[in-house]
């Protein structure tokens, strides 16, 4: 498989988080030319970062996505985009205004930003919780597959739906990950990995 991660520039959203921090590891295997994280170190934290804060290959900004023109900047000449940046569901439900600023206009803006750079291909992070919550356990397929009620979910929905819609559009390619439940193995007690 030819590796296309080999010499290219990457930009990474929230990529002092633990999912984005993992990203990083993971993508600094395959020698890219440059790695740069945005983060606000609001979820993400340095810690999550140690293993590779000090690669000359890795570039770390602390500052916000809804900075756009420091948004842009990270985006203008990389090639490939992986936005992680989210606010947490629990954020979302007490504060809608700050939800639709972080969730849906500041990936409007990426998007924007994706095509006028024409990257080569976003990595979008969407959620599980666009699925709601099951009727029934197990769930069989004649469930509503999209029974989300929360802004979360909601905006992470969107979020895909933006970037289908920019595909067909402008020809942005893409990639939505709806992850589930994704802990940190330290965070799970060893009594429960032995059962």
């Amino acid at each position: 498989m030819h590796n296309k991660i080999s010499n290219s520039r990457i930009f990474i959203t929230g990529g002092a988080g633990f999912i984005g921090s993992y990203v990083v590891e993971e993508l600094l295997k395959y020698d890219p030319a440059k790695i740069i994280i945005l983060d606000n170190l609001i979820r993400g934290s340095i810690e999550n970062m140690q293993s590779f804060m000090y690669n000359p290959v890795v570039e770390f900004i602390e500052g916000d996505i809804r900075n756009t023109s420091m948004l842009e900047e990270c985006i203008a000449g990389v090639d490939y985009v992986f936005h992680l940046a989210a606010l947490r569901i629990n954020a979302c439900a007490a504060s809608p205004h700050e939800g639709f600023n972080v969730m849906i206009k500041s990936t409007f803006d990426l998007a924007e930003l994706c095509v006028k750079y024409k990257i080569k291909k976003v990595i979008y992070s969407s959620s599980a919780s666009v699925y709601g919550l099951a009727q029934h356990f197990p769930t069989p397929e004649t469930d509503n597959p999209y029974n989300n009620q929360t802004f979360y979910g909601g905006a992470k929905l969107w979020g895909e739906q933006l970037f289908r819609s920019y595909k067909f559009m402008y020809g942005l390619d893409y990639i939505a990950l709806r992850y589930f439940n994704c802990m940190d193995p330290e965070w799970i007690p060893t009594e429960n990995i032995l059962k």
